[in-house]
């Protein structure tokens, strides 16, 4: 990949093998150019529980320009997805980029800087001081914005590692500095769930300096539940009881600390903060716990194959009859799969020598990558 990829990545494609050379939908989060690491995020319509899904990535095209379509990577139930992968030390004002058709993007403050962009779970995460660093969502203070949840069904997800176990540290907020929260995920030490001066927690306590992947998932009813590394946690009860009320605060919302302008008392949060989503729907357990396999065992959950090089001319592959057969009867259905590596248009022509002289029997023009057939 580093010795045929372009600099930037941008010829970089991965299609379906089951749709015959289909494109997904890509987004690159890292590509170092002088090893070949890639960290990308790739929309795969449907991965089969029984047997293997597979996909093909392509690249080698130094002439074209970007193939990415990081919009639609993310369902459209996510209304924020941040990477937090950028550099928070010259990202500047929106420059903490999200990935979703909403453009959620938040802005570094608290004097972060390039020293802060860290080793996350994924690529890269931001290493907040527990002082005065936080991520401000820009201009989602006002009502009816898509992260104003003023009642469920939501989800919030966040991976996170702390050195410390003891803090009160915030990993998304939207609290009212001289009011209360509208919402609140953090820990303390367990993580806790704050709406409106109620609070539960589930009660698996959290080590430091380990990597954790947690979730809210609040249902249609108001009613929040905690997870742990994809696992239901029980909660525990702190102040009220559930379900519990949404109600609009004029603030934005934050990501390392409860409010963007708080004082010490801010809940801010120490440690490295990575892939923090947030949806409007709820996640199910089967959701969780994919999307922490996928993390947590990338080996287990995919293999890589070899590399193959093209020569640009297109492959032609499952041919019906195989090719060689003998001993057909006649008129047979012919198909055949045809996959273009620079994408072009072919035309694909079925011929017969019956007759003794060979004739066109079927012209499929100007088509792409798939199968086609000939009766």
């Amino acid at each position: 990949l580093a010795a045929h990829a372009q600099g930037d990545g941008d010829d970089i494609v991965f299609t379906d093998y089951s749709t015959y050379g289909v494109r997904l939908d890509h987004e690159i989060e890292v590509f170092d150019s002088a090893d070949g690491r890639l960290v990308a995020w790739v929309n795969v319509p449907f991965v089969s529980s029984s047997e293997d899904t597979f996909l093909f990535l392509y690249y080698g095209n130094l002439s074209c320009g970007s193939q990415q379509n990081p919009q639609l990577v993310w369902d459209s139930d996510y209304v924020a997805v941040w990477h937090l992968s950028e550099d928070p030390g010259v990202a500047g004002a929106g420059g903490v980029k999200d990935s979703t058709v909403y453009e959620n993007h938040g802005s570094a403050l608290g004097g972060m800087t390039s020293a802060d962009r860290v080793e996350g779970v994924s690529g890269f995460g931001f290493d907040f001081d527990g002082s005065n660093d936080v991520v401000r969502v820009d201009d989602s203070n006002t009502l009816g914005h898509s992260l104003d949840f003023t009642s469920g069904p939501f989800t919030v997800e966040a991976w996170f590692n702390t050195p410390s176990t003891t803090d009160q540290g915030t990993l998304v907020g939207k609290r009212d500095g001289t009011a209360l929260d509208q919402y609140q995920f953090f820990l303390q030490p367990e993580l806790q769930f704050r709406a409106n001066g109620e609070y539960g927690a589930g009660t698996d306590s959290i080590s430091a300096n380990i990597w954790y992947y947690s979730a809210v998932v609040v249902n249609s009813s108001n009613w929040p539940e905690i997870y742990r590394n994809s696992a239901l946690q029980i909660w525990s009860d702190k102040i009220g009881t559930r379900p519990y009320d949404f109600v609009h605060r004029d603030v934005n919302v934050s990501i390392g600390a409860r409010w963007e302008g708080y004082p010490t008392t801010g809940f801010r949060f120490t440690g490295v903060i990575d892939e923090v989503r947030i949806s409007k729907s709820m996640r199910n357990q089967s959701w969780l716990s994919t999307c922490y396999n996928n993390y947590v065992n990338p080996a287990g959950f995919f293999s890589m194959g070899f590399e193959q090089s093209g020569n640009g001319a297109p492959s032609v592959s499952n041919e019906v009859p195989v090719d060689g057969s003998v001993g057909v009867l006649l008129n047979p259905m012919l198909s055949v799969e045809v996959f273009d590596w620079q994408d072009d248009l072919m035309n694909v022509t079925f011929m017969t020598n019956a007759s003794g002289s060979w004739q066109v029997i079927g012209l499929n023009v100007s088509v792409g990558n798939g199968r086609y057939s000939q009766s």
